[in-house]
């Protein structure tokens, strides 16, 4: 039998991880370090350019595992933010990072074994056919964070490890617990079976369908799912939050629109009303929590619980609800990596808070410029990659025959209100003077040529991502539309 083009992403992903674990075991310290991680990050980025060079054209399917076209930008995605979790982790797995704080629970390579598997978890949601795939994905995914939630050896670290696998596992029962009941309504797991029932007999399955999407509602920190995540962030070291925020999320988006556009897809208007509510509170919420923070890590938190609100807006809309998701994601992506970069650098000898940032642009003007263009970036403003990436989520749910104009109404007046705790952060680095405590307490800010250099790559491609229309154009040809 002959393996469809695109599924050897899926089996290079694997073997990525296999050799990475290899090298942890069988070599040497100093050749382990070397090919574990320069290993590990060159091999997501060649992932990432087979991915898009072997995009099908079409549906290529093999026994029960699926690869759609649409999928590709998201899988691109998470080869990008894995990535840039390895790259972001060389403080971290060095033993320079995070003086602070106490040492490591696992090692480097096991860390990064971790996040191979957890973009392998993801890479499976995309292609399920079946609940059962689409669950194994999803857990696969996210076991690895629990255990990357805890590399610190400090409270915190233990606190927040512990509060996500509690969550986690509520969120799993959830999951399951909805598809028993699709499995009852149905007599199957398949998604075409379910898209059947759910056009005969609505009443029964719609229980399976509410619990299906309260525990990818927790995954994707939507209110009033979202109560973990600002413990989480804040207890984590920032490669695993900035992974946690990014690939998490664009798992959970991918498998919520695999689910919506197919065995979901006759519930019609019944699920944009539930989307409708929760991009309403999770916006409205996310948006009150974070003007009350005062560390970054919970700051990010609340951030990100807006943001999801936005994104479920688009998926009231109709078609073009795919490319836009998938075109902010990527955008969303980015930006919040070069936060968490730059938090990085700072958090290396000094805790993540608003405080700890005053002055920053006098202390290193290359990562204040940085933070600034990442909080303009997520409060979308032109003519950023943000601005564009929200422009299309608000577009799509302004779509014929799916116009929902209070909904937009109402996200328009949310992301002005985001504007004002985004420039709290930039008026920290840039005008607030920090105080004497501020000063002696903060030590110089190191910052290696490697972390330069990818802080550049980024900002560079946010930036492109907005004023270039081909590189908008390209992901939107990715995503089918």
């Amino acid at each position: 039998m002959t393996l469809p083009t695109a599924l050897w992403t899926d089996i290079a992903l694997g073997s990525l991880a296999c050799i990475i674990l290899l090298s942890e075991s069988l070599l040497g310290p100093r050749l382990r370090k070397a090919i574990v991680f320069h290993g590990a990050w060159i091999g997501l980025v060649l992932i990432g350019i087979l991915t898009v060079c072997t995009a099908p054209e079409s549906e290529q399917a093999i026994g029960n595992y699926l690869i759609r076209p649409w999928t590709i930008p998201f899988r691109l995605c998470f080869c990008i933010a894995g990535a840039l979790s390895v790259l972001l982790s060389r403080n971290l797995l060095s033993g320079t990072g995070h003086t602070h704080r106490r040492g490591l629970l696992v090692s480097g390579g096991v860390h990064i074994f971790l996040i191979i598997c957890s973009t392998l978890g993801m890479f499976v949601v995309t292609g399920a056919q079946d609940l059962i795939t689409f669950l194994v994905g999803i857990e696969l995914a996210t076991i690895p964070l629990y255990v990357q939630a805890a590399m610190l050896r400090d409270d915190f670290s233990s606190e927040a490890s512990a509060k996500y696998l509690i969550i986690g596992s509520l969120s799993t029962a959830f999951t399951v617990f909805g598809i028993s009941y699709l499995y009852g309504a149905g007599n199957s797991v398949h998604f075409d079976t379910l898209a059947q029932t759910l056009t005969a007999d609505k009443h029964f399955a719609w229980v399976g369908v509410i619990f299906v999407l309260a525990g990818i509602g927790f995954k994707l920190s939507a209110a009033p799912f979202h109560m973990w995540a600002p413990d989480i962030y804040d207890g984590a070291p920032p490669p695993v939050t900035a992974y946690i925020a990014s690939s998490s999320k664009a798992a959970g988006l991918a498998g919520l629109i695999l689910l919506v556009y197919g065995p979901f897809q006759q519930l019609g208007a019944d699920l944009e009303n539930i989307f409708m509510f929760l991009a309403i509170i999770s916006m409205t919420i996310g948006n009150l929590g974070a003007l009350r923070q005062k560390r970054f890590n919970r700051f990010m938190a609340w951030s990100s619980v807006a943001q999801i609100g936005f994104v479920l807006m688009a998926l009231t809309g109709g078609d073009l609800a795919i490319p836009s998701i998938a075109f902010y994601l990527l955008v969303y992506i980015i930006g919040n990596f070069i936060a968490f970069f730059v938090v990085n650098c700072l958090a290396s000898n000094r805790p993540e808070t608003f405080s700890n940032m005053r002055g920053l642009s006098k202390q290193s003007p290359l990562l204040a410029l940085c933070l600034l263009i990442s909080m303009f970036s997520l409060a979308g403003i032109p003519p950023l990659g943000g601005f564009f990436g929200k422009f299309e989520l608000f577009l799509a749910a302004a779509q014929p025959g799916h116009e929902h104009f209070y909904l937009i109404l109402f996200a328009a007046i949310n992301a002005v209100v985001s504007l004002y705790y985004y420039m709290i952060v930039v008026k920290d680095i840039y005008i607030t003077e920090p105080t004497h405590a501020d000063n002696s307490t903060c030590p110089a800010i190191a910052i290696l040529p490697s972390q330069r250099l990818t802080l550049v790559v980024l900002v560079i491609a946010i930036i492109v991502l907005g004023v270039w229309p081909a590189a908008h154009s390209w992901i939107f040809t990715l995503a089918g539309s």
